[in-house]
């Protein structure tokens, strides 16, 4: 559109004044529906939609439907901006309409986003918002610039930025998440780990857990394997809430093996975690939900992270941990 608009207004083609509005007036209506669009994919990306519901849906597109409206009425009326008989662009007397409605949608996803954000303990999830919050300030800063300059079109200079940076986000959360489960992967789980410092509060100590389903080969086996990739984000959906509770790192480890890390004082406070993912596990049995009862198995080590070569000792005890809780598991059965 603003190609169209600065070929048409140095009159490439000739004076066109009704072209010249009729492209003015879709652009103007563009920004209302990039907002709205805008919205709906924030609301939809993390799975929190109000357009749920389809009267929210519909009253959230009034704005719209008026700036379309407003927009294509201004041709004849001159309401957001006319053409002259040179053939350029002059604002109506209503021109803040247009960015008033546009700037709506996006401030009221940025609000949406910064509550989200504020409610939101775990860290990866936390960067993907702040991302989302540049298709407003970015935007923003170009349209303060257009309310002085209106005859640079730099909204969508800066807007694009917005998405591209929206866009490598994006990407990155895919190459680092469990495409099954929904979590980080083995490769983000090896970089968290290689990149804790000592905690500001010296008295708290980084626990690595890990999490082997028992007997998970059964379940493939008995119910195939459809049915243990079930299985797989159950346990998955039941990490993630003891994760969110305790702001903990949770990650695919390989397999039908998870990994959790999180810092706490004392040991009891880790023991106690253990006990928890158990007695959830258990929990999650007694709704009858499945076909089979699925229990685990929890071993964990404490992170040394000033220590050398930490990594991958602390992986090699929490593994022995886990395998004696594993043997512990099959001699009471």
């Amino acid at each position: 559109m603003e190609i169209a608009w600065a070929l048409i207004e140095n009159n490439t083609f000739g004076k066109r004044p009704f072209l010249n509005a009729l492209v003015n007036a879709t652009y103007l209506f563009e920004s209302g529906v990039i907002g709205y669009t805008w919205v709906y994919f924030t609301e939809c990306k993390f799975g929190k939609s109000v357009f749920r519901k389809k009267k929210v849906f519909l009253i959230m597109g009034i704005p719209l439907l008026f700036l379309g409206i407003v927009s294509y009425a201004s041709i004849w009326t001159k309401w957001l901006f006319y053409i002259d008989a040179n053939n350029v662009y002059h604002r109506g007397a209503w021109h803040l309409i247009q960015p008033i409605i546009g700037y709506m949608y996006l401030l009221f996803a940025a609000l949406r986003t910064l509550y989200w954000l504020k409610r939101e303990r775990n860290v990866e999830i936390r960067l993907q918002y702040m991302t989302l919050l540049s298709f407003t300030y970015l935007p923003a800063i170009a349209g303060i610039i257009g309310i002085f300059f209106y005859e640079f079109p730099t909204i969508w200079i800066f807007g694009t930025l917005s998405l591209l940076m929206v866009f490598v986000n994006l990407q990155e959360h895919q190459i680092s998440t469990d495409g099954l489960t929904g979590v980080n992967n083995r490769r983000q789980l090896d970089k968290y780990l290689a990149g804790q410092k000592e905690n500001s509060n010296k008295s708290q100590k980084l626990y690595l857990f890990i999490i082997d389903i028992n007997s998970f080969k059964k379940i493939n086996d008995t119910y195939g394997h459809q049915e243990g990739d079930h299985a797989l984000v159950t346990v998955a959906g039941v990490l993630k809430t003891v994760s969110k509770k305790y702001n903990a790192f949770l990650a695919r480890y390989g397999g039908d093996e998870f990994a959790l890390a999180c810092w706490f004082t004392t040991e009891e406070e880790a023991f106690l975690v253990k006990e928890e993912i158990g007695a959830r596990m258990e929990a999650l049995g007694k709704l009858g939900q499945l076909k089979y009862n699925i229990t685990v198995s929890v071993g964990y080590a404490v992170y040394e992270v000033n220590a050398k070569e930490m990594v991958p000792k602390l992986i090699a005890a929490a593994d022995e941990e886990l395998y004696r809780e594993k043997r512990k598991f099959h001699k009471e059965k």
